[in-house]
């Protein structure tokens, strides 16, 4: 198995395991102004892909998720920078 298939394995796995804490933490969270920022505080050990696949999930499960700003903000996560516009969560879909 190569590097790049284990570490996709890696992250699915980690988004499964972690996925159910994190959707009940944001249910109780709403409504948030800054996912990206929430998610990072949420999981203070995950790495980079971890909080992405984690934040997938997110976004499939059928969270109302919309733009909060148009100015992008810059968010650290261990030696990773990355810049982003924050997004808000309102509201979980029924279904």
């Amino acid at each position: 198995m190569s590097n790049q298939t284990r570490g996709t394995k890696n992250e699915t796995e980690f988004a499964a395991r972690e996925q159910s804490r994190v959707f009940r933490e944001l249910e109780r969270a709403l409504p948030v102004d800054d996912l990206m920022g929430w998610l990072i505080r949420a999981l203070p050990l995950a790495n980079r892909d971890q909080l992405f696949s984690v934040l997938k999930a997110i976004y499939e499960a059928g969270f109302e998720i919309g733009p909060a700003s148009q100015t992008p903000r810059l968010y650290e996560l261990g030696r990773d920078t990355f810049q982003a516009c924050p997004q808000r969560v309102t509201a979980r879909r029924a279904g």
